[in-house]
C-alpha cells in the first residue's frame, strides 16, 4: 500500500475557498471510498497539503486528477512510501482544521535550503497532519 504526501498553492479567491473546499471533500470522500483510498486534506488558505493512502494504482489515478485541478498550482510530491498500516483507516478524506502552525510548517518546507531541512519539514508536516486526524477519530 502506498502513502503519498503532496503540497500545492491554492489559487482560489478567498470568498470562494469555503465553498470549493466543501466541493473537493464531497467528491473526494465518495471517490476515495470506492477506490480504497483514505487520507487527510489540510488547507491553510494559501496552501493545500494532502496525504493519500491506498493501492498504488488508485493513488496514482487520484494524483492524476489532482495534478490537473485548476484550484491549485505548484503541486509538489513531498513523500512517497510503501506502508503496512493506514494512518487514516476511518477517513475517506479527513479535513483537518488549519491555523498558523500549519502555515509555519509549510513555509519551512518551501524555504528549505538543503535535503536535511526539507526532510525535517516534511516529517513535521506529515506528523502534524496525522496527529490532527487522529484527534478527530
Amino acid at each position: 500500500m502506498l502513502s503519498l504526501l503532496y503540497l500545492s498553492r491554492c489559487v482560489l479567491e478567498p470568498d470562494d475557498q469555503e465553498r470549493e473546499l466543501r466541493a473537493i471533500l464531497s467528491v473526494a470522500v465518495q471517490r476515495n471510498l470506492r477506490s480504497g483510498i483514505t487520507g487527510a486534506l489540510v488547507h491553510s488558505g494559501c496552501d493545500f497539503a494532502q496525504i493519500l493512502e491506498g493501492p498504488e494504482a488508485a493513488v496514482a489515478q487520484v494524483m492524476g486528477s489532482i495534478l490537473i485541478d485548476h484550484r491549485h498550482e505548484d503541486v509538489r510530491i513531498l513523500a512517497r512510501q510503501q506502508i503496512e498500516q493506514r494512518s487514516f483507516p476511518n477517513w475517506g478524506m479527513a479535513q483537518i482544521a488549519a491555523g498558523p502552525e500549519l502555515q509555519r510548517r509549510i513555509d519551512a518546507i518551501r524555504a528549505a535550503r538543503d535535503d536535511d531541512e526539507l526532510a525535517v519539514g516534511i516529517s513535521s508536516l506529515s506528523d502534524w497532519t496525522r496527529s490532527g486526524a487522529s484527534a478527530r477519530v
